[in-house]
């Protein structure tokens, strides 16, 4: 609110933060834009949790719409972003999260199998497991 992201990311780091991120206000789509913008700015973990899509009134009520399955599909896309760390806020449940999970694992495991490939197409290469992480 009235900060940039990369500025807010740029004048954290040289506070002495030992992590950046955003939660809230937004859902995952404009999560990734954010996140984008704060590792233009800093090489410290990121981390965010975006709300389950705007919020908006359904029959004298607050609703959030994306679910958990829409959420899932766009992980990949805020890791790429630079996120490190990944949660939900307003209009998550722990089905969200459980699916932020599952697609990270789906992940996880894709990661892993081609650096298998490309370990056993280079023998010289040694097999690192931080390499996962890099990665995704």
């Amino acid at each position: 609110m009235g900060v940039q992201p990369q500025q807010a990311a740029s004048e954290l780091e040289k506070a002495g933060a030992d992590i950046v991120g955003a939660n809230c206000g937004t859902g995952i789509d404009d999560m990734i834009e954010v996140t984008r913008a704060m590792r233009r700015a800093t090489s410290l973990p990121i981390w965010c949790k975006p709300n389950a899509g705007l919020r908006s009134w359904s029959m004298g009520k607050i609703v959030y719409r994306e679910t958990p399955e829409e959420m899932a599909a766009k992980l990949h896309l805020l890791l790429e972003a630079g996120a490190a760390i990944v949660g939900g806020c307003c209009g998550t449940t722990p089905a969200h999260i459980e699916a932020f999970v599952r697609e990270r694992n789906r992940l996880w495991r894709r990661s892993l199998g081609r650096l298998r490939e490309k370990r056993e197409g280079r023998k010289a290469e040694a097999f690192r497991p931080s390499l996962l992480m890099d990665r995704l």
